[in-house]
């Protein structure tokens, strides 16, 4: 997911690496992999994290249940 601006923005840079890897090994093993990176990011709000600002929040958990839903074409 994408980590936002706040105190934890110093790990955004390892997002793409990481995001890479995944997509690599979901392509060669035959998984989707759901846009949660894009999704969380479009979506960016302070109203979107709990309150210790990095993880979601009932709205944040709505943007990873849509990024989820659209992998899965439900």
């Amino acid at each position: 997911p994408y980590f936002g601006g706040g105190r934890f923005r110093k790990y955004e840079k390892n997002v793409p690496i990481a995001n890479s890897i995944i997509h690599e090994l979901a392509d060669a093993n035959g998984l989707k992999v759901a846009p949660l990176y894009e999704i969380t990011k479009s979506r960016d709000s302070i109203l979107v994290y709990a309150s210790d600002l990095f993880h979601p929040s009932n709205t944040g958990y709505k943007n990873w249940y849509e990024a989820f839903r659209q992998a899965l074409n439900l």
